[in-house]
Protein backbone atom coordinates (compact mmCIF):
# COMPACT_ATOMS: atom_id res chain seq x y z
CA UNK A 1 0.00 0.00 0.00
CA UNK A 2 2.93 2.04 -0.62
CA UNK A 3 1.89 3.65 -3.86
CA UNK A 4 -1.60 4.32 -2.37
CA UNK A 5 -0.74 8.50 -2.48
CA UNK A 6 -0.41 7.82 -6.31
CA UNK A 7 -3.76 6.57 -6.47
CA UNK A 8 -5.48 9.59 -4.69
CA UNK A 9 -3.45 11.91 -7.24
CA UNK A 10 -4.50 9.80 -10.15
CA UNK A 11 -8.57 10.30 -8.52
CA UNK A 12 -7.85 13.91 -7.82
CA UNK A 13 -6.65 14.31 -11.37
CA UNK A 14 -9.90 12.78 -13.17
CA UNK A 15 -11.80 14.83 -10.85
CA UNK A 16 -10.20 18.05 -11.79
CA UNK A 17 -10.95 16.79 -15.54
CA UNK A 18 -14.50 16.52 -14.59
CA UNK A 19 -15.31 20.02 -12.80
CA UNK A 20 -14.04 20.09 -9.14
CA UNK A 21 -11.01 22.29 -10.20
CA UNK A 22 -10.88 25.86 -8.53
CA UNK A 23 -14.01 24.63 -6.12
CA UNK A 24 -16.33 24.52 -9.74
CA UNK A 25 -18.97 21.64 -8.78
CA UNK A 26 -21.61 22.43 -10.84
CA UNK A 27 -20.95 18.97 -13.32
CA UNK A 28 -19.75 16.71 -10.33
CA UNK A 29 -22.28 13.77 -9.73
CA UNK A 30 -23.04 12.54 -6.36
CA UNK A 31 -21.23 9.60 -5.19
CA UNK A 32 -22.28 7.47 -2.60
CA UNK A 33 -19.45 4.94 -1.43
CA UNK A 34 -21.15 2.36 -0.09
CA UNK A 35 -24.39 2.03 2.52
CA UNK A 36 -24.85 4.94 4.85
CA UNK A 37 -26.48 5.62 8.18
CA UNK A 38 -29.34 8.44 8.71
CA UNK A 39 -28.16 10.65 11.76
CA UNK A 40 -31.25 11.31 14.79
CA UNK A 41 -31.41 15.09 16.05
CA UNK A 42 -30.51 14.91 19.30
CA UNK A 43 -33.18 14.19 22.03
CA UNK A 44 -34.91 11.91 19.62
CA UNK A 45 -36.57 8.73 21.20
CA UNK A 46 -37.74 6.66 18.48
CA UNK A 47 -39.66 3.41 19.31
CA UNK A 48 -40.38 0.77 16.24
CA UNK A 49 -43.10 -1.77 17.15
CA UNK A 50 -43.36 -4.64 14.25
CA UNK A 51 -45.39 -8.00 14.29
CA UNK A 52 -42.59 -10.96 12.77
CA UNK A 53 -43.08 -11.55 9.09
CA UNK A 54 -43.05 -14.84 10.21
CA UNK A 55 -45.42 -16.47 11.08
CA UNK A 56 -44.26 -19.32 13.11
CA UNK A 57 -42.17 -17.47 14.98
CA UNK A 58 -42.33 -17.20 18.83
CA UNK A 59 -39.78 -15.03 19.79
CA UNK A 60 -40.10 -11.55 20.62
CA UNK A 61 -36.73 -9.43 20.58
CA UNK A 62 -35.49 -5.40 21.54
CA UNK A 63 -32.48 -3.97 19.66
CA UNK A 64 -32.01 -0.78 21.19
CA UNK A 65 -29.68 1.97 19.98
CA UNK A 66 -27.87 4.81 21.47
CA UNK A 67 -26.47 6.93 18.97
CA UNK A 68 -24.00 9.52 19.53
CA UNK A 69 -24.34 13.31 17.68
CA UNK A 70 -20.60 13.65 18.13
CA UNK A 71 -19.05 12.47 15.06
CA UNK A 72 -16.78 9.89 14.75
CA UNK A 73 -13.42 9.45 14.93
CA UNK A 74 -11.41 9.66 11.69
CA UNK A 75 -8.31 10.24 12.57
CA UNK A 76 -5.94 12.97 13.11
CA UNK A 77 -2.74 14.29 11.86
CA UNK A 78 -1.61 15.76 14.98
CA UNK A 79 -2.10 13.86 18.50
CA UNK A 80 -0.91 16.54 20.99
CA UNK A 81 -3.89 18.37 21.05
CA UNK A 82 -7.23 15.40 22.15
CA UNK A 83 -10.13 16.26 20.08
CA UNK A 84 -13.62 15.32 21.35
CA UNK A 85 -14.27 13.28 19.01
CA UNK A 86 -11.38 10.49 19.51
CA UNK A 87 -11.83 11.24 22.98
CA UNK A 88 -15.69 10.22 23.18
CA UNK A 89 -15.30 7.75 20.38
CA UNK A 90 -12.68 5.92 22.84
CA UNK A 91 -14.55 6.29 25.96
CA UNK A 92 -17.84 4.78 24.09
CA UNK A 93 -15.45 1.63 23.01
CA UNK A 94 -14.28 1.46 26.52
CA UNK A 95 -18.07 1.85 28.01
CA UNK A 96 -18.95 -1.05 25.63
CA UNK A 97 -15.78 -3.19 26.82
CA UNK A 98 -17.44 -2.77 30.52
CA UNK A 99 -21.25 -3.26 29.64
CA UNK A 100 -21.05 -7.06 28.20
CA UNK A 101 -20.62 -8.93 30.99
CA UNK A 102 -22.98 -7.59 33.67
CA UNK A 103 -25.46 -6.84 31.02
CA UNK A 104 -25.15 -10.04 30.35
CA UNK A 105 -25.35 -11.54 34.33
CA UNK A 106 -28.14 -9.68 34.59
CA UNK A 107 -30.52 -9.82 32.10
CA UNK A 108 -29.62 -13.08 30.78
CA UNK A 109 -28.46 -15.05 34.12
CA UNK A 110 -30.11 -13.50 37.10
CA UNK A 111 -33.23 -12.42 35.21
CA UNK A 112 -33.41 -14.68 32.54
CA UNK A 113 -35.23 -12.50 29.84
CA UNK A 114 -34.16 -14.46 27.31
CA UNK A 115 -31.52 -16.56 25.72
CA UNK A 116 -29.73 -14.14 23.70
CA UNK A 117 -28.44 -10.86 25.71
CA UNK A 118 -25.77 -9.42 23.72
CA UNK A 119 -24.25 -5.57 23.52
CA UNK A 120 -21.73 -3.63 21.29
CA UNK A 121 -20.01 -1.09 20.39
CA UNK A 122 -21.17 0.19 16.18
CA UNK A 123 -19.87 2.17 13.63
CA UNK A 124 -21.89 3.26 11.00
CA UNK A 125 -21.43 6.22 8.51
CA UNK A 126 -23.88 9.36 7.11
CA UNK A 127 -23.11 10.88 4.04
CA UNK A 128 -23.08 14.08 2.81
CA UNK A 129 -23.10 15.48 -1.44
CA UNK A 130 -19.18 16.71 -1.85
CA UNK A 131 -21.15 19.87 -3.46
CA UNK A 132 -22.62 20.61 0.01
CA UNK A 133 -18.83 20.29 1.68
CA UNK A 134 -17.90 22.84 -0.54
CA UNK A 135 -19.36 25.54 1.31
CA UNK A 136 -18.18 24.65 4.71
CA UNK A 137 -15.60 22.50 4.48
CA UNK A 138 -13.53 23.48 7.19
CA UNK A 139 -17.15 21.36 9.73
CA UNK A 140 -18.30 19.16 6.93
CA UNK A 141 -17.28 16.88 5.55
CA UNK A 142 -18.18 13.44 2.69
CA UNK A 143 -18.51 10.73 5.26
CA UNK A 144 -19.41 11.20 8.94
CA UNK A 145 -18.68 8.25 11.34
CA UNK A 146 -21.61 7.69 13.60
CA UNK A 147 -20.79 5.96 16.86
CA UNK A 148 -23.54 3.65 18.25
CA UNK A 149 -23.92 1.49 21.43
CA UNK A 150 -26.13 -1.59 20.79
CA UNK A 151 -27.74 -3.82 23.13
CA UNK A 152 -29.99 -6.84 21.79
CA UNK A 153 -32.02 -9.23 23.83
CA UNK A 154 -34.40 -12.10 22.13
CA UNK A 155 -37.18 -13.76 24.52
CA UNK A 156 -40.23 -15.99 23.98
CA UNK A 157 -40.69 -15.32 28.03
CA UNK A 158 -41.28 -11.56 28.10
CA UNK A 159 -42.92 -8.80 26.02
CA UNK A 160 -40.54 -6.47 24.38
CA UNK A 161 -41.82 -3.65 25.73
CA UNK A 162 -40.85 -5.01 29.52
CA UNK A 163 -37.40 -6.08 27.64
CA UNK A 164 -37.00 -1.83 27.01
CA UNK A 165 -38.18 -1.55 30.36
CA UNK A 166 -35.59 -3.87 32.31
CA UNK A 167 -32.70 -2.99 30.01
CA UNK A 168 -33.16 1.05 31.08
CA UNK A 169 -33.48 -0.12 35.02
CA UNK A 170 -30.25 -1.93 34.53
CA UNK A 171 -28.56 0.84 32.79
CA UNK A 172 -29.75 3.52 35.38
CA UNK A 173 -27.70 1.76 37.90
CA UNK A 174 -24.86 1.00 35.82
CA UNK A 175 -23.95 4.42 36.10
CA UNK A 176 -23.53 4.13 39.97
CA UNK A 177 -21.27 0.80 38.79
CA UNK A 178 -19.08 3.52 37.29
CA UNK A 179 -18.11 5.26 39.85
CA UNK A 180 -17.90 2.95 42.04
CA UNK A 181 -15.06 0.37 40.30
CA UNK A 182 -11.99 0.72 41.30
CA UNK A 183 -9.16 2.20 39.03
CA UNK A 184 -7.26 -0.81 38.73
CA UNK A 185 -10.56 -2.47 37.39
CA UNK A 186 -11.38 0.22 34.73
CA UNK A 187 -7.01 0.41 33.51
CA UNK A 188 -7.58 -3.35 33.24
CA UNK A 189 -10.34 -2.59 30.34
CA UNK A 190 -8.17 0.33 28.98
CA UNK A 191 -5.46 -2.12 28.94
CA UNK A 192 -6.97 -4.93 27.63
CA UNK A 193 -9.21 -3.04 24.57
CA UNK A 194 -6.06 -1.37 23.24
CA UNK A 195 -3.91 -4.25 22.99
CA UNK A 196 -6.73 -5.70 20.70
CA UNK A 197 -6.77 -2.60 18.77
CA UNK A 198 -3.21 -3.05 18.31
CA UNK A 199 -3.06 -6.96 17.12
CA UNK A 200 -1.48 -7.51 14.23
CA UNK A 201 -4.12 -8.46 11.28
CA UNK A 202 -3.68 -12.14 10.99
CA UNK A 203 -5.33 -12.82 7.38
CA UNK A 204 -4.69 -10.93 3.83
CA UNK A 205 -7.84 -10.27 2.59
CA UNK A 206 -8.78 -8.57 6.02
CA UNK A 207 -6.12 -6.23 5.99
CA UNK A 208 -6.70 -5.70 1.96
CA UNK A 209 -10.77 -4.85 3.11
CA UNK A 210 -10.03 -2.39 5.68
CA UNK A 211 -7.36 -0.53 3.61
CA UNK A 212 -9.86 -0.08 1.17
CA UNK A 213 -12.84 1.04 2.95
CA UNK A 214 -10.41 3.31 4.08
CA UNK A 215 -9.54 4.69 0.75
CA UNK A 216 -13.32 4.24 -0.19
CA UNK A 217 -15.07 6.39 2.63
CA UNK A 218 -12.09 9.07 3.06
CA UNK A 219 -10.06 9.43 -0.20
CA UNK A 220 -12.93 11.91 -1.82
CA UNK A 221 -12.11 14.00 1.14
CA UNK A 222 -8.59 14.45 -0.13
CA UNK A 223 -10.01 16.29 -3.80
CA UNK A 224 -8.32 19.55 -3.94
CA UNK A 225 -6.38 19.57 -0.94
CA UNK A 226 -3.09 18.71 0.63
CA UNK A 227 -4.43 16.43 3.54
CA UNK A 228 -3.30 12.58 3.16
CA UNK A 229 -5.49 9.90 4.08
CA UNK A 230 -4.96 8.55 7.80
CA UNK A 231 -3.47 4.80 7.91
CA UNK A 232 -2.91 4.41 11.77
CA UNK A 233 -6.52 5.68 13.05
CA UNK A 234 -6.67 1.92 15.22
CA UNK A 235 -2.79 3.06 16.65
CA UNK A 236 -4.23 6.72 17.20
CA UNK A 237 -7.60 5.50 19.31
CA UNK A 238 -5.26 2.74 21.12
CA UNK A 239 -3.54 5.55 22.60
CA UNK A 240 -6.16 7.47 23.47
CA UNK A 241 -8.05 4.66 25.13
CA UNK A 242 -4.92 4.03 27.17
CA UNK A 243 -5.35 7.09 28.52
CA UNK A 244 -9.21 7.81 29.17
CA UNK A 245 -10.24 8.98 32.83
CA UNK A 246 -13.19 7.69 34.93
CA UNK A 247 -14.71 11.50 34.62
CA UNK A 248 -14.52 10.98 30.38
CA UNK A 249 -15.87 7.81 30.65
CA UNK A 250 -19.10 8.85 32.58
CA UNK A 251 -18.80 11.95 30.14
CA UNK A 252 -19.64 9.94 27.11
CA UNK A 253 -22.35 7.50 29.25
CA UNK A 254 -24.45 11.14 29.97
CA UNK A 255 -23.98 12.23 26.55
CA UNK A 256 -25.18 9.39 24.60
CA UNK A 257 -26.64 6.70 27.07
CA UNK A 258 -28.05 8.29 30.24
CA UNK A 259 -28.85 12.10 29.50
CA UNK A 260 -32.01 13.94 28.82
CA UNK A 261 -30.38 14.95 25.10
CA UNK A 262 -29.46 11.52 24.08
CA UNK A 263 -31.15 9.95 20.48
CA UNK A 264 -31.79 6.52 20.43
CA UNK A 265 -34.22 4.03 18.54
CA UNK A 266 -35.36 0.78 19.99
CA UNK A 267 -37.17 -1.74 17.59
CA UNK A 268 -39.59 -3.92 18.98
CA UNK A 269 -40.25 -7.29 17.41
CA UNK A 270 -43.11 -9.33 18.63
CA UNK A 271 -42.94 -13.29 17.90
CA UNK A 272 -46.55 -14.75 18.10
CA UNK A 273 -46.73 -15.50 21.95
CA UNK A 274 -47.42 -11.66 21.80
CA UNK A 275 -49.81 -9.56 21.43
CA UNK A 276 -49.00 -6.82 18.87
CA UNK A 277 -50.29 -3.75 21.10
CA UNK A 278 -51.99 -0.97 20.06
CA UNK A 279 -50.45 2.76 20.37
CA UNK A 280 -52.04 3.70 23.66
CA UNK A 281 -51.45 0.48 25.32
CA UNK A 282 -47.53 0.87 24.41
CA UNK A 283 -47.96 4.07 26.05
CA UNK A 284 -49.02 3.32 29.31
CA UNK A 285 -46.48 0.49 29.73
CA UNK A 286 -42.86 2.59 28.27
CA UNK A 287 -40.80 4.55 30.72
CA UNK A 288 -42.21 7.97 29.11
CA UNK A 289 -43.04 9.45 32.34
CA UNK A 290 -39.81 7.86 34.47
CA UNK A 291 -36.98 9.50 32.21
CA UNK A 292 -39.18 12.79 31.38
CA UNK A 293 -38.59 12.58 27.70
CA UNK A 294 -41.16 12.16 24.82
CA UNK A 295 -41.28 8.87 22.96
CA UNK A 296 -42.23 8.54 19.90
CA UNK A 297 -43.89 5.25 19.15
CA UNK A 298 -43.84 3.77 15.09
CA UNK A 299 -45.81 0.98 14.02
CA UNK A 300 -45.68 1.32 10.45
CA UNK A 301 -43.91 1.50 6.97
CA UNK A 302 -45.69 4.73 6.23
CA UNK A 303 -45.08 6.15 9.80
CA UNK A 304 -41.10 5.58 9.08
CA UNK A 305 -41.25 7.64 6.17
CA UNK A 306 -43.05 10.29 7.91
CA UNK A 307 -41.01 10.46 10.33
CA UNK A 308 -37.43 10.36 7.76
Amino acid sequence: FLQTQSIINKATSRSEGNGIKNGNVDNLHTWIPGPFERALRQGEDVHLHFQSQNSEEQNGAVRMTFQSQTPGFKGCHDMSSANESMVQTAALRVLCHILKEPLFNQLRTKEQLGYVVSSGYYIDYSFQSWSSCQANRAVASAITPINSVVINVLSKKVPPPVITRRIDDFLDSFRQKLIEMNEEEIQSHTNSLSKKLLKPIQKLHTEVDDHFSNIRRYSPECIDCDIPLIWNRNEQLAKAIEGLSRSELLHAFDAVIAGKKRSRVVSHVYGNKFNFQSTNSIQKNSNEGKVGRKICHIQSISEIFQKR
